[in-house]
């Protein structure tokens, strides 16, 4: 086989296979960024389960170190503590709660229900905040 023969047949890629080997590669990619991109999304849903879950059980340990005051630990979401007839650590309590719940990444709010009288007290606390233009909620019962 002479070496002109050779030549004539190896030819090489044409522009079109190029074309559609790069169309092929984008595709791919911006599947793999849309992945990246659902990845973050979750990644950031879970975090603020996590620190709304932070928050649920900061206020229980708190309304259990105060038991004997547990029933005035009511408060509603959107409630202004600053005309609450609560007073001294129940106060103190739901302020520094209310706070820590609205310097969530999702600005949040909480609510919170006693439902008996000792020596069985029965709390609802709910937690709600703002994520990706819409309010998610966390609900926990808890028995003190």
């Amino acid at each position: 086989m002479s070496l002109r023969r050779l030549y004539k047949n190896s030819r090489g890629f044409t522009l079109i296979e190029v074309l559609v080997a790069v169309l092929i590669l984008s595709v791919g990619l911006l599947g793999l960024a849309g992945l990246q991109a659902r990845a973050l999304q979750s990644t950031g849903g879970s975090l603020m389960r996590t620190f709304a879950n932070q928050h649920v059980y900061d206020i229980l340990d708190r309304m259990r170190a105060n038991w004997d005051y547990a029933d005035d630990y009511v408060v509603a979401i959107g409630d202004d503590l600053s005309t609450s007839t609560v007073t001294g650590l129940p106060l103190e309590d739901l302020q520094a709660w209310k706070e820590a719940l609205k310097q969530m990444p999702g600005p949040g709010d909480g609510s919170i229900a006693v439902v008996g009288t000792r020596p069985v007290i029965d709390v609802a606390i709910t937690v709600q905040w703002l994520e990706s233009g819409v309010t998610e909620q966390l609900q926990v019962e808890s028995r003190l």
